[in-house]
């Protein structure tokens, strides 16, 4: 039997100046591509997790795959680290998961991520700032969850979005829940073994956002990648609401991005299975035209192929479009997991 895994994404916007204002909806605040540069495409910052914890190996996940694709490194921040520690609980005290908490009940911290950011000590500062985050559970318990949470995660369109954001910071928590008496991290009376995992991004005034290059065209997967998932079998808001994807999975989707306020059009693309030069038809190529959900904005565009890849296989990508009008060609080749 399939584990149950369910993923959300929520992204907000914040502008306002004072602390205690509240997040919008979509999108991220300006900044100035004069003044603010990525963080460094080497090695990132080593965190205060425990030494083999899960929240370890997914912060390395989730920096390995920034990194690597041009993206630069999250940095951790205790602040995030308590507030996404308090929406787990949260989440297991109430026997529910989804990103918004109602006052009065049992470890409510804040109704938004965001308002849970600010209530866990996080600083907006004087300027713009913005977050995101995403969840991921799953029942039974397995072994390893930081790493599959995180590469389930960057399998799923949305979510990948949200974690190749140009936020600077990042909280993580891990935890699992359990009957009273079952060693579980949350224990509850009558509750069922689980896991989740929920990250809490975002960048302020004295950490801005992370801006590319204006010539650059990034992507995930991109050269060299290796330890993609090979399928994607579920994800809330769906980037197909037709498809059942708990039948008809779709395999690991390709994010390109160019800088923030250009335009990127896509002419052709494809993904090729290098074994044997065979084509992987694509379900749909997503962009801010006809994405179903609008998360997408006009510098971002997501290719999902039609059906699961196969397991650790090369494939290769062909991308051709426009940079804000300026012609651009990529071509890359990355590797499946198992």
């Amino acid at each position: 039997m399939r584990p149950f895994l369910l993923l959300l994404v929520f992204s907000a916007a914040v502008t306002c100046s004072l602390v205690a204002c509240g997040g919008g909806g979509g999108g991220s605040a300006a900044a100035s591509t004069s003044s603010i540069q990525k963080l460094p495409q080497g090695g990132w910052p080593v965190p205060t997790y425990a030494a083999q914890s899960q929240e370890l190996v997914a912060y390395n996940t989730f920096n390995q795959a920034r990194v690597s694709c041009g993206f630069g490194y999250l940095q951790q921040n205790a602040n995030l680290d308590t507030a996404a520690l308090n929406h787990v609980v949260w989440q297991f005290k109430n026997n529910l998961y989804q990103h918004t908490e109602t006052p009065g009940t049992v470890a409510y911290t804040g109704s938004s991520p965001w308002e849970r950011m600010l209530a866990a000590g996080y600083i907006q500062g004087t300027g713009a700032a913005q977050a995101n985050e995403v969840l991921t559970y799953n029942r039974p318990i397995p072994a390893g969850y930081g790493l599959s949470a995180a590469v389930s995660l960057l399998s799923a369109p949305y979510h990948l979005v949200g974690l190749m954001n140009s936020n600077r910071e990042v909280g993580i928590s891990i935890k699992t829940a359990g009957p009273v008496g079952s060693g579980a991290d949350v224990e509850n009376p009558g509750s069922l073994p689980g896991i989740l995992l929920v990250a809490d991004m975002a960048a302020n005034t004295a950490n801005p956002a992370q801006l590319q290059d204006p010539a650059e065209v990034l992507t995930y997967p991109c050269a060299g990648t290796v330890g993609t998932a090979t399928a994607l079998f579920t994800e809330v808001p769906s980037p197909i609401p037709s498809r059942n994807f708990a039948t008809q999975p779709v395999g690991q989707p390709i994010f390109v991005q160019v800088l923030k306020g250009q335009v990127l059009t896509l002419k052709a693309s494809s993904i090729v299975k290098t074994s044997d030069a065979s084509e992987v038809p694509l379900a749909v190529t997503l962009t801010s035209d006809n994405d179903p959900n609008a998360k997408l904005l006009p510098n971002q565009a997501i290719l999902i192929p039609n059906l699961p890849l196969a397991a650790n296989t090369h494939y290769s990508v062909t991308i051709q479009g426009t940079n804000n009008g300026k012609v651009f060609v990529k071509n890359f080749t990355f590797t499946t997991g198992t």
